[in-house]
């Protein structure tokens, strides 16, 4: 009978009832309600009701029958569905409605009400004789109902607060939009953001509602006894989801039981929001309706407390990639050691220069500058005196010059200078004197005990006198700083000079030199190892061209490579390869070591086409494997962005050689080739490497390069590695392979062979210096955080867990006798106590907090390290 139209329903109760209105003692025995109203009188009486009527209105029969059923305007007579109810018993006619009715007792229930009207027999009029009534419980379903409601609105609010989040760019604003988004949803009288301020108290960040929280009245502690008695210190103190949907009824709740009272409010609710996997603030809800929390409306609730963490990290993430953005376009234009400009910035900013002077008038001087000794420096004194050097005397020059003029660095200690606003030629010898002054005052090299005095040339053109464009500028600075450093460099030496077009004439002369001492075999091959640092075995060497001036003396590679020419370029590859074959086959009879040798090529000989013909013949004519050929990429151009240079690359990798991406991170451009060429080898810029005590945190650059390499299933060597605290720290951080002055500097071929024969395995430091101390910790970090992200629980045994004595740089600290207050002392203890706060928040926490504490103990490291030189 349930499941029957109630139409159908009526007609079954009408004949049931008889024509008398008699009923039937089965009608007691259904759960829906019946009725019988009199439709001959004009209060329609009730003729009777069964027991689940008097159930459903709590009206008992004898208080319904013979009167109208008034339980239906019992304090809700302005109900429209009782308009409906009232017309359709006028007219005679069905009707369906739905009642909020409230019973003697004051509960309240939802009646869905049925009204069928039951002809009197022989009415030609059909007028109603009987009004019959079904009456059923939907309280439940109109719960239901009304929770939907309630959910879909809270759903397009989060959806809204996504939508919000996404467009988000001010952290504040997007907090107050987004309590607002919740407060205009209608399901909520108040939302609000709040965190524990200094004192330990909740402060508010932002709130919008028709319900107004002022700290006033409401500031929670989260800190101390009373933190029990609010929402919100519960909810700050255990980290989860706290409310109650009746406050003031909530004893345990006393401490603004009657202040939420006084405005209204009756359920409230209170979540954390994290950030970075730590708790940062609280999320928190009012209503002024009871019960307004339900399972599903707590869930929709926590889902927009884990938005407000995911925008919160969001944010941080922006700012970091900004951050990094920011710094990929400095490095575009600048030079990373020094911060000046590089050769791109400069070409851009004397580009737009120069336009300026064609308009407005005046002049520009433009100069090359470079030290007289510089190379000396680096070999006695180490590449990072020489890169010590460059920097001082680069902030030098920086505070000489006019904050309009320009100073960049092209390579090496290839300075150059730019000088605008010059009203005549006679404003430019006070600016020359300014900076000769700079240039000569002492430099302190690390470790702070050795002081030099540089000498330094220039060489100047000034434009529009010389109107060339931008690179034949630079071109003309160069050929008179050549022109000057031919002379004589005593004290009294002159420092500076203008370009003349004589001075074309002595670059002819060297470069006659350089050719002439090529055709007539001045060249000469240095070789360089690359060891295995895990075994200490030379994998490689590195084949590297140097030319006998003839006199005794060596011109270095970068006073003559450039000068050859496409052509003689090809022809001193061809002979580097060609003597470095002869010499390894030499090395394996003599001395059974089977070891690859490595060539530097220029992108000019691959777009020749002649490199795979090269090698072949190389190949056949020495009897050297190609597999034990590397070719070493240098980037000079974009060539290696075109389609033919990787088909040339592929080509000679189909035909067995190694292909090594040299000086990776030297420029934004050579990162981005990585994923794109067919390369096995990526070799590490020495800049990354030679630095690594004044910034330790290039370990992570370095880490990172390494793991990079890993994952493209490529080789990788860090070139650089100068000092043995820099072998020892690469060993520590894992790195595969190296190659620098801390493990063999250049040699000829005999050296390296005496060399070759001598070598000893390399024993671990007894006492390993710090550098190497923080890489291993480094190393011991990311493995712990491995473990931890792919290792099911229960997980094995962390390194990190046995307590900071037992970590590397605690061992070297219990050795150095640092005091627990020294800053790196305490940088560490800071990374051990976020280690444990991490492991305790379980498998899903973020480490960025932990990742945070590293980058603080390696900057307190690179502090330490520079304070001790």
């Amino acid at each position: 009978m349930m499941q029957a139209s109630p139409s159908s329903l009526a007609s079954i109760l009408a004949a049931a009832l008889g024509a008398d209105g008699a009923a039937p003692a089965w009608l007691d025995s259904l759960d829906l309600g019946v009725m019988l109203a009199d439709a001959r009188q004009s209060d329609y009486p009730l003729l009777y009701v069964n027991a689940a009527y008097c159930r459903l209105t709590g009206v008992p029969a004898e208080d319904s029958l013979g009167v109208n059923a008034r339980w239906m305007a019992q304090g809700r007579d302005d109900q429209p569905a009782l308009q409906q109810v009232r017309a359709a018993l006028a007219q005679g006619r069905r009707c369906r409605v739905e009642l909020r009715n409230r019973r003697p007792d004051g509960t309240e229930c939802w009646i869905s009400l049925s009204l069928h009207p039951l002809p009197q027999p022989g009415d030609p009029a059909g007028r109603a004789r009987y009004f019959l009534g079904l009456l059923l419980d939907v309280s439940e379903l109109r719960a239901a109902q009304h929770e939907h409601r309630v959910l879909g609105e809270l759903y397009r609010a989060l959806l809204a607060e996504e939508d919000l989040v996404l467009a988000g760019g001010d952290l504040g604003d997007m907090l107050q939009r987004a309590c607002e988004r919740l407060a205009e949803s209608g399901m909520f009288h108040a939302a609000l953001v709040g965190r524990a301020g200094q004192h330990g108290y909740l402060d508010l960040l932002a709130q919008a509602g028709s319900v107004h929280v002022s700290e006033d009245w409401w500031r929670p502690p989260v800190l101390g006894e009373q933190a029990e008695h609010s929402l919100a210190g519960r909810a700050w103190n255990t980290r989860r989801t706290h409310y109650t949907n009746r406050y003031a009824d909530d004893a345990s709740l006393s401490l603004y039981g009657q202040a939420m009272r006084r405005i209204g409010v009756q359920s409230v609710a209170m979540l954390p929001v994290l950030r970075g996997g730590h708790r940062w603030a609280l999320f928190g809800v009012l209503s002024t309706e009871a019960d307004a929390f339900t399972p599903g409306v707590l869930e929709l609730l926590e889902r927009v407390a884990r938005l407000l963490g995911h925008a919160l990290d969001a944010f941080d993430l922006r700012r970091r990639l900004q951050q990094e953005q920011h710094h990929i376009s400095w490095l575009a234009e600048h030079d990373p050691l020094t911060g000046l400009l590089n050769r791109r910035g400069l070409r851009l900013r004397l580009q737009e220069l120069l336009a300026q002077v064609d308009t407005q008038g005046g002049f520009v001087a433009v100069g090359i500058l470079n030290f007289d000794d510089f190379r000396q420096i680096n070999d006695h004194h180490g590449h990072a005196a020489g890169d010590a050097l460059l920097r001082a005397v680069a902030a030098r020059l920086v505070e000489a010059v006019r904050s309009s003029d320009m100073i960049a660095r092209l390579g090496g200690d290839e300075i150059v200078l730019v000088m605008q606003g010059l009203v005549a030629r006679e404003d430019l010898e006070p600016a020359l004197v300014r900076i000769r002054q700079c240039i000569a005052e002492p430099v302190t090299l690390p470790p702070g005990e050795t002081v030099i005095q540089v000498r330094a040339s220039l060489g100047l053109t000034v434009y529009p006198d010389d109107s060339s464009e931008p690179d034949e500028l630079l071109r003309h600075a160069d050929q008179a700083l050549y022109a000057i450093k031919r002379q004589p460099r005593s004290g009294d030496a002159p420092f500076w000079r203008l370009y003349q077009p004589q001075v074309d004439r002595d670059r002819y002369q060297h470069l006659r030199l350089v050719r002439e001492r090529m055709a007539h075999g001045g060249l000469r091959v240095h070789y360089q190892p690359v060891v295995d640092m895990a075994s200490w075995r030379v994998v490689e060497v590195e084949a590297l061209a140097r030319l006998d001036d003839g006199h005794g003396g060596l011109i270095a590679p970068l006073d003559f490579i450039h000068q050859l020419g496409r052509d003689g370029l090809v022809s001193m590859t061809v002979a580097v390869l060609r003597q470095a074959a002869i010499d390894a086959l030499r090395w394996q009879r003599q001395l059974g070591a089977e070891l690859a040798v490595a060539v530097n090529i220029d992108p000019l000989l691959l777009a020749s086409g002649e490199a795979l013909d090269t090698v072949r013949e190389v190949a056949a004519s020495t009897g050297l494997a190609p597999q034990r050929m590397v070719l070493e990429l240098l980037e000079h151009n974009d060539f290696l962005s075109f389609t033919s240079a990787q088909d040339t690359l592929a080509a000679l990798r189909s035909f067995g050689c190694r292909i090594a991406l040299d000086d990776v991170g030297s420029a934004y451009s050579s990162l981005l080739r990585v994923k794109e060429l067919p390369i096995d080898i990526i070799k590490l810029d020495q800049g990354f490497i030679r630095g690594l005590a004044d910034n330790p945190q290039d370990l992570r650059f370095v880490q990172s390069l390494a793991q990079l390499a890993r994952g493209l299933g490529v080789d990788f060597v860090a070139e650089g590695a100068e000092t043995p605290d820099i072998v020892d720290a690469l060993r520590a951080l894992r790195v595969p392979q190296a190659q620098g002055w801390g493990i063999a500097r250049p040699m000829p071929a005999e050296a390296f062979e005496a060399w070759l024969a001598a070598l000893q395995p390399r024993r671990h430091a007894l006492q390993p210096g710090l550098l190497s101390c923080v890489a291993e910790q480094l190393v011991a970090l990311d493995t712990d955080l491995q473990i931890a992200r792919h290792y099911p629980e229960p997980k094995p045994a962390l390194i990190m867990s046995r307590g900071p004595a037992d970590g590397a740089v605690g061992r070297w600290l219990s050795s150095a006798g640092l005091s627990a207050q020294h800053p790196l002392a305490m940088a560490y203890a800071e990374l051990y106590a976020m280690v444990r706060d991490w492991v305790a928040a379980g498998p899903d926490a973020d480490d960025a907090m932990t990742q945070s504490a590293m980058d603080h103990l390696l900057r307190c490291a690179g502090d330490y390290l520079r304070a001790q030189r």
